[in-house]
């Protein structure tokens, strides 16, 4: 909600997609989420939505992220991005490859299970090594974090991508224009 967030994308869909959708209603205007999962649409809707908003557009691709990776939209930019997927390092760090670019800028991009005794050494390998491609294919800078509870999650924020068009950050008290200056992780 604090990022005012328009357009969003997750990886795989759930009870996650729920939370998403519900934080988006929160919101002003038209939001717009996607999320793609090998679950279809309707599965996910009958277990994990309940409410719908007129105002939110939510677009499910049925499929395994492989389909996406060859698709360019340059005029798609994401606010927030959520990647709880595939768990493969080889898919993590093309999923990340994938959707860094179309992340504006103070965006953040969530990955869960980055601290899974099963496979947190190549999610960690698949994090790091889509944020170096893409700092050097595309100039982009981040900041991450990982919060080591339960079975991880790192938090990258994009500093430098996607020019940002608004301020994402709404400030309670301080500045009277309602906004402040993002801050670094």
């Amino acid at each position: 909600v604090g990022l005012e967030a328009q357009n969003t994308f997750e990886f795989g869909a759930g009870g996650s997609t729920a939370i998403i959708l519900d934080a988006l209603r929160a919101l002003t205007g038209t939001r717009r989420h996607a999320s793609c999962s090998t679950d279809p649409k309707a599965h996910t809707e009958k277990r994990h939505i309940k409410l719908h908003s007129p105002f939110i557009e939510w677009a499910h691709i049925h499929g395994l992220s492989e389909t996406l990776w060859d698709v360019e939209d340059p005029g798609k930019v994401f606010d927030f991005v959520l990647h709880d997927g595939s768990h493969t390092d080889a898919v993590v760090e093309q999923d990340l490859r994938w959707i860094l670019p179309q992340v504006r800028t103070f965006g953040l991009v969530l990955v869960h299970d980055t601290q899974y005794i099963r496979c947190r050494d190549g999610m960690c390998r698949a994090v790091v090594g889509a944020m170096r491609a893409c700092e050097e294919e595309h100039g982009m800078e981040f900041s991450h974090t990982t919060l080591p509870y339960g079975a991880g999650l790192t938090i990258i924020r994009v500093e430098h991508g996607i020019p940002v068009a608004r301020m994402p950050i709404r400030c309670k008290d301080g500045d009277p224009k309602g906004f402040t200056l993002p801050r670094t992780l």
